[in-house]
């Protein structure tokens, strides 16, 4: 078996599929042969997708704010009737907005919660009661964050949902693992990643892109900072069933980043 057929036929929902992380783990799994669902809040960017990619069969786009429970069984059944199953779930889609703690007020704080960490549990139970109608199990992949394992002054509502993830993804596969055919549950923890929203951290960090760059490789004993698809090659081994053994786990992908 090579990459090309890994996940052949697999069905995988990805949220937050239509830029950045998502996007790049939306093309490598159908590079290894998956059938792809997407969600995202942007309806034009999934649609605009959607096109690109133009294979309806192998390929739909659902509109969803995942910290919206009824938006959550809208995707499962628009996934379950068009595909009929689902093998794999992809907790991609995150919100963050920098402020302190003491900057943080209430709502804002459950805000980050609800995008964040209670949209991962509500994306594994459904996910879970998927996976098991016929029996077969699964693999869920969480997207957690550097700043899970560090925290970040200026980040704590998403450093702290972040690390909520990781402990939801820990209870999940304990409970999980013990179903007839276990479905699989861990966490990949980003570090800093190139996306289209980089820019305008880099400036902020070094006067400008080039000085914030030069800033970031240095603290990353690799020489660079993450692709996309630095993140998309572990989750779609940990959506394979290469990673059968795996579940439980927290993966970083993060350059050795030192801050």
């Amino acid at each position: 078996m090579s990459f090309a057929d890994r996940l052949n036929g697999k069905v995988v929902l990805v949220t937050g599929g239509t830029l950045g992380i998502g996007r790049a783990i939306v093309e490598r799994l159908l590079s290894e042969g998956a059938i792809v669902i997407a969600t995202a809040r942007n309806a034009q960017r999934g649609l605009e997708l959607e096109a690109q990619i133009d294979s309806p069969e192998i390929f739909s786009f659902v509109q969803q704010d995942v910290a919206e429970e009824k938006a959550w069984h809208h995707v499962f059944e628009h996934v379950l009737g068009r595909f009929g199953r689902l093998d794999v779930l992809i907790n991609n889609a995150a919100a963050s907005a920098a402020a302190t703690i003491a900057e943080t007020t209430v709502q804002e704080f459950q805000s980050m919660l609800d995008s964040n960490l209670t949209s991962v549990f509500l994306g594994m139970k459904l996910g879970a009661e998927a996976m098991l109608r016929d029996g077969k199990g699964g693999a869920i992949v969480n997207l957690s964050s550097v700043a899970a394992g560090k925290g970040h002054a200026t980040l704590p509502a998403y450093s702290a949902a972040k690390m909520g993830v990781e402990g939801l993804t820990r209870c999940a596969a304990l409970e999980y693992g013990a179903a007839g055919q276990p479905i699989r549950v861990n966490a990949v923890r980003p570090g800093y990643i190139e996306t289209d929203l980089s820019g305008e951290f880099l400036a902020s960090i070094g006067g400008s892109i080039e000085g914030g760059l030069k800033i970031m490789q240095a603290q990353h004993p690799i020489g660079r900072i993450g692709q996309p698809a630095d993140v998309a090659a572990l989750v779609a081994y940990l959506a394979s069933d290469e990673a059968g053994f795996v579940t439980g786990s927290i993966f970083s992908v993060d350059g050795g980043y030192q801050t």
